[in-house]
């Protein structure tokens, strides 16, 4: 039942977590190989082929990665709307909220382009957001 939910909830969300860290503290390891591929390809181009072979590879691993941690992501909001909806919440926010929240979204971005001098003669002054979930 709910319990049930709510506890598959709080696993994906510690599966989650758990994910996170793992993929930032990998990526972390990546950037820094990465720079010293950087530097050493800089100083010597004849390492460009084996830098290139290794670049690649990097970016196939970040991307796998960034595709775990957005799956563990997926779950988990698939659990919390699951547990929501069991406790009669609804499986997603109510349409108030998504409409407040892009409106605070309109407004901290006009306050940016405001502190920018751009303000209301900007192109960007009808930006629009959408709710990325």
């Amino acid at each position: 039942g709910i319990q049930a939910l709510v506890e598959a909830q709080k696993k994906a969300a510690s599966e989650l977590i758990s994910m996170h860290r793992a993929g930032m503290t990998g990526m972390l390891g990546m950037v820094k190989k990465e720079m010293s591929m950087v530097n050493l390809t800089d100083a010597d181009r004849d390492n460009l082929e084996v830098y290139i072979e290794e670049l690649g590879a990097i970016q196939a691993k970040k991307v796998e990665v960034l595709g775990d941690v957005r799956k563990a992501l997926k779950r988990y909001k698939a659990a919390a709307a699951a547990a929501r909806k069991a406790k009669g919440g609804g499986g997603r926010r109510g349409s108030g909220g998504l409409k407040l929240e892009a409106r605070l979204k309109r407004r901290a971005t006009q306050d940016y382009l405001n502190q920018l001098d751009l303000g209301a003669n900007s192109d960007l002054g009808d930006l629009r957001f959408e709710d990325p979930s």
